[in-house]
């Protein structure tokens, strides 16, 4: 199984993706800085910005900062369109894998996302709650299909097919770390690392960018209902608790006037204080609990799905490999991932180049600067 590579005409490239990754950040922060330049003039002669809805802000920063210049570095270069969209057939039994493995890995993401926010803020979480005054189908189009499409474009699309190495493990890791740079928080770093990773795998096995995709649009959109379902319920369950102080006057009038019993609000008033206390370190471990044994269920099954999917999509591997490995552990395939397995090998390879990837240090530089030096700056 291989992925082949064109002969690009920029000469001395040893890495035509992480060259068009350096071409991608640096088009995308120059696009932003016009878009907010543009912005600030137009606000100072008058024009209400305000009006414009962010999720199709959100939109067109995808589009016109992943899919220009993914068009433009496409003619620039020589390259065809069709090469860097594998579009093999995709059928019943790869997309039903797909559509498994997208649902079960999704705790994993939140645990990796909930400890990230030990070292940075959830800006995934503010930027639903500032969305949520636009509609639902605005949000799927801005948060699930947009960045679904965009972003695999660029990053299982070109990057991945132009990314020299001889193991899918290493073109996988450096697609996981462009991934992960290309959103600039370091919160969301190792949950779109891993992403990153997991998309590479579906996409050299599959051969079919729609898998891809297809995984992509499945988890933003289910973090997105389920973001969008938390916040409607938090709503209600405040609302309710708004109205409670006046259905608590009236019971505690109907009890005296009725009952003789007096002080009725004071008492259920500590006593609530002592509830919400005991409730408060309750659920909290409760739902670590319960969180708990929902990632163990789920990842112990997206492993074994995995492996079913990998086995499907190699059929050169004869009967009894695939007996084997089935009988592989966690601890065997994250060896094998970390070491290299002899099996996955690709051909990935690019003739000449310098042996230092200096389109990779730039990117690091420039995220570095972005994420972590200018906001403690400005």
């Amino acid at each position: 199984m291989s992925l082949k590579t064109p002969k690009i005409k920029i000469p001395n490239l040893r890495n035509p993706g992480s060259a068009f990754m350096l071409f991608v950040v640096v088009f995308y922060l120059g696009m932003v800085l016009v878009r907010d330049i543009l912005f600030s003039v137009l606000s100072n002669r008058g024009v209400n910005m305000d009006a414009i809805p962010t999720p199709l802000i959100l939109i067109f920063s995808q589009v016109f900062g992943l899919v220009l210049p993914f068009v433009l570095w496409i003619i620039f270069t020589g390259d065809s369109f069709k090469r860097n969209l594998p579009s093999e057939k995709l059928d019943r039994t790869n997309i039903k894998y797909i559509v498994q493995l997208s649902f079960l890995i999704q705790p994993a993401m939140m645990a990796l996302s909930a400890i990230s926010t030990i070292f940075a803020p959830n800006i995934a979480g503010e930027v639903i709650t500032a969305f949520m005054a636009y509609p639902f189908w605005l949000l799927v189009l801005a948060i699930a299909i947009t960045p679904s499409i965009c972003e695999e474009l660029v990053f299982r699309g070109y990057i991945q097919t132009n990314t020299p190495g001889k193991k899918i493990r290493d073109i996988a890791i450096m697609n996981g770390l462009f991934f992960a740079i290309i959103h600039m928080h370091p919160q969301q770093f190792f949950y779109t690392f891993a992403l990153g990773v997991l998309f590479a795998y579906m996409l050299y096995y599959t051969k079919n960018i729609l898998s891809v995709m297809l995984a992509h649009f499945i988890i933003n959109g289910t973090q997105l209902t389920f973001a969008t379902g938390a916040l409607w319920l938090a709503d209600a369950i405040e609302r309710i608790a708004e109205s409670l102080p006046y259905l608590q006057e009236g019971m505690a009038d109907f009890l005296e006037t009725r009952f003789g019993i007096t002080n009725v609000i004071e008492i259920t008033d500590a006593a609530a204080v002592s509830m919400d206390a005991e409730l408060t370190v309750e659920s909290i471990i409760s739902t670590i609990v319960v969180f708990g044994v929902v990632l163990g269920v789920t990842s112990y099954f997206a492993v074994k799905i995995f492996k079913k999917f990998v086995a499907y999509n190699r059929p050169e591997i004869n009967d009894e490999v695939v007996a084997a490995s089935e009988k592989k552990g966690l601890r065997t395939i994250m060896r094998n991932f970390f070491m290299g397995d002899p099996e996955e090998d690709c051909e990935n390879e690019m003739a000449g180049g310098v042996r230092i990837d200096w389109c990779l240090i730039a990117v690091a530089v420039i995220y570095v600067v972005f994420v972590f030096v200018l906001p403690h700056v400005l």
